[in-house]
């Protein structure tokens, strides 16, 4: 078995657009022209090149990768805490509107055990690319099934909602059962949310490529890209 590296499947969701996804009420992305003294960053208006400032909310404006210190008092950075970024990873369809319940994800006791999951939730429409999730009641992983995600061993859970717990949870239940508050052995784990996995893929097994930027933060924006196995 191997992976078709020329057929990656582009599973994030972009920052800056008009229609930018967002959850929590957190401020839109914004991208502006860099100006200082005389110079000016836009060609069009007479500058030698374009220079632009980046202003954004990982956690709110699109496809992001958290580390564990996004729970945790220690300053943990995922740009630290992720030194691999290759790995076989399930995609699985669940077809519900509220909790992630165990049930949903019975199907993987039978499955070979891999390092990531992917989950895609029904119903899948483009409109994910640009939903407002405030106060949106979406989907979320429910305690009972985030240990079932946690005792199949998986490492890398990503997620096509806004966050793995409720919008009106404070303490944020889920998050802390996949890091399960042991901090140092379990800081390498890492959760994405707000991906989209197009109707066109199907359920089963790829590689994933996590891909991050160099950033000091408990996350930042990320581009997973899966690959079929043939």
């Amino acid at each position: 078995m191997s992976a078709d590296l020329k057929n990656g499947i582009d599973i994030s969701i972009p920052v800056g657009n008009e229609c930018e996804v967002s959850a929590y009420g957190l401020p839109r992305s914004e991208i502006s022209i860099f100006q200082s003294g005389g110079f000016i960053g836009d060609v069009n208006q007479g500058g030698s090149c374009n220079v632009r400032d980046i202003k954004m909310s990982p956690h709110g404006n699109g496809t992001h990768t958290e580390c564990v210190g996004h729970i945790s008092k220690e300053y943990k950075t995922i740009y630290e805490t992720l030194d691999n970024f290759l790995f076989t990873c399930t995609l699985l369809t669940v077809d519900t509107k509220g909790a992630i319940s165990k049930d949903h994800l019975k199907t993987l006791e039978s499955q070979h055990k891999t390092e990531a999951l992917l989950i895609r939730t029904l119903p899948n429409t483009s409109d994910k690319l640009k939903t407002n999730y405030l106060g949106a009641e979406a989907t979320y992983v429910s305690t009972e099934a985030m240990r079932f995600i946690v005792g199949l061993g998986v490492q890398h859970l990503l997620v096509d909602m806004p966050s793995v717990d409720h919008e009106t949870d404070p303490n944020l239940k889920s998050h802390h059962i996949f890091w399960q508050k042991d901090l140092e052995t379990r800081a390498h784990k890492t959760i994405t949310e707000l991906v989209y996995v197009p109707n066109s893929v199907e359920d089963g097994l790829y590689i994933l490529n996590l891909m991050i930027p160099s950033i000091y933060c408990d996350a930042v924006p990320s581009k997973p890209i899966i690959y079929p196995l043939r």
